[in-house]
C-alpha cells in the first residue's frame, strides 16, 4: 500500500509545530492504549497520521519537491486580520507540488472567498456548497473524529440543569458585519450568545466572564468539556457562526457526553443530524419559552432524546469523521490528476479503520507519568 506524503501547514509556524508535537505526543500513548482527551483538531491530525506520512511542513520545506507523491495540506483556522505570510510559503510550491486547502472557521470571510481559495489552493475542501465547482473546489463537512473518546465508556451522570460553554469577546470586530466578502452571507452570533448567559438557571462556562456574574462557574479547559457537559441535562450550543452548511464541533460534543445539545446554528442542521437528536432554539417564539419548556420537559420525552442519539451518534460521527471528508476525497483527486498509479483500495481503508477500531484505551497511570516528568526533569539538568 503505496500512500500520499503529507505535509500539514497551520495558520502560523508556532502553530504547525505545536500540532507536530501533539500528534507525537497522542501517538505513543496510543501506542499504550491509554486514554486521552484532546481537541477535535489535534485527533484530526492523529487520524491522518494513519493514512498518510504526515510531516510537518516546516521542517521538510527545503526537500518537500524531492518526495515521490507530495501533498501539501493548508488549514488556515486564524482570523483575517493575523498576517503570518503562511500564504506566500505556499506561493512557492504553486505548479510544483499539488496544495489542498479545507474551509475550516466560518468566522475568517477572507479566509473562505473563492479568490483566496484558488490563488493559494489546487483543491479547496469547503463546506461552503455555494462555491462548489467540482473541480478544484469539493464539497465536506468538519472532519471530526473525537468517536474514539466514546471507547472511555461515558455514561450519563445529569443532576444539573444546563450550562452553556462561551468565550466572551470584547473586541467589536466579532459583532460587526462582515463587508468584505460577498460570495454568501454569514452572520456572527456573540450578541446572542450572550442572551443565554443572562439565565441564572442555565450554568456558564468560559473565559473573560465577570466573577460577579451568580451562574458563571469559571474558565473550562478542553480536557474537561466532556465531563462537564455530561453533568448537565441539556447544553447550549451556539455556533460562533451561522452559515448554511457550516456546524463546528460544538453540537457533535454533546452526544460524546450524553446530554442534549439545544441548538442555534446552521438552518440545515437536520440535513446531517437527524431532528430527534437535538433541540432547535428557532422552534420557539422568545428564550423565555425555550427555558421554560426545558424546564418542563417529562422525563420520558428528555430519555427519548437520549435512546435517540446513541441509536444515531456512530452514524452521524462516521458522516463527519476525517475518512470520509478529508481523506477519500484527496486520494481520489489525487489519483485522478497526478498518479493513477497511487491506489488506496477499499481493503486498505477498511485496515486502517480496524487498527482505529481495536484499540482498547485505558486509563492514564498518574504515578507512572509522575515518574515519567522526574525522569525527564533529571535528563535536562543533566
Amino acid at each position: 500500500m503505496k500512500k500520499i506524503n503529507l505535509f500539514f501547514i497551520l495558520a502560523f509556524r508556532e502553530q504547525t509545530y505545536i500540532y507536530d508535537k501533539k500528534v507525537q505526543e497522542i501517538n505513543k500513548k496510543l501506542e499504550k492504549n491509554i486514554k486521552i482527551m484532546d481537541t477535535t483538531l489535534t485527533w484530526h491530525y492523529v487520524i491522518l497520521s494513519k493514512y498518510f506520512n504526515l510531516y510537518n511542513f516546516y521542517e521538510y520545506q527545503e526537500t518537500i519537491e524531492k518526495f515521490e507523491n507530495a501533498v501539501i495540506y493548508h488549514l488556515p483556522n486564524g482570523r483575517d486580520n493575523r498576517n503570518t505570510a503562511v500564504e506566500e510559503d505556499l506561493l512557492k510550491f504553486r505548479g510544483k507540488v499539488p496544495i489542498v486547502m479545507r474551509s475550516y472557521d466560518a468566522h475568517s470571510p477572507i479566509k473562505l472567498s473563492s479568490i483566496y481559495m484558488d490563488k493559494y489552493h489546487d483543491l479547496t475542501l469547503t463546506y461552503l456548497n455555494k462555491l462548489v465547482n467540482q473541480e478544484n473546489r469539493l464539497f465536506a463537512q468538519l472532519c471530526y473524529d473525537n468517536f474514539l473518546v466514546t471507547k472511555f465508556h461515558i455514561t450519563p451522570k445529569h443532576r444539573k440543569f444546563a450550562s452553556i460553554i462561551l468565550r466572551k469577546e470584547n473586541r467589536p470586530e466579532y459583532y460587526e458585519k462582515s463587508e468584505n466578502f460577498k460570495e454568501i452571507e454569514i452572520e456572527k452570533t456573540y450578541h446572542l450568545r450572550e442572551e443565554y448567559a443572562e439565565y441564572r438557571q442555565i450554568e456558564l462556562f468560559g473565559s473573560n466572564w465577570s466573577n460577579s456574574m451568580p451562574n458563571f462557574k469559571g474558565a473550562l479547559r478542553y480536557q474537561r468539556k466532556h465531563d462537564i457537559q455530561n453533568q448537565y441535562k441539556f447544553n447550549f450550543i451556539i455556533e460562533n457562526a451561522i452559515v448554511d452548511n457550516y456546524l463546528s464541533e460544538k453540537i457533535l460534543d454533546t452526544f460524546l457526553s450524553l446530554s442534549v445539545p439545544v441548538y442555534l446554528g446552521s438552518p440545515v442542521v437536520s440535513q446531517y443530524i437527524p431532528k430527534e437528536c437535538f433541540i432547535d432554539i428557532r422552534d420557539f417564539k422568545n428564550n423565555d419559552e425555550l427555558v421554560k419548556y426545558l424546564e418542563n420537559m417529562p422525563s420520558k420525552e428528555y430519555d427519548q432524546y437520549i435512546k435517540n442519539i446513541l441509536k444515531h451518534r456512530d452514524t452521524i460521527f462516521d458522516s463527519f469523521s476525517t475518512k470520509n471528508n478529508f481523506v477519500i476525497p484527496v486520494y481520489e483527486w489525487y489519483q485522478k490528476n497526478y498518479n493513477k498509479d497511487l491506489f488506496f483500495s477499499q481493503e486498505d481503508f477498511m485496515e486502517e479503520e480496524n487498527r482505529i477500531k481495536i484499540l482498547k484505551l485505558k486509563e492514564e497511570n498518574k504515578l507512572e507519568l509522575f515518574f515519567e516528568k522526574v525522569v525527564n526533569f533529571i535528563k535536562i539538568k543533566m
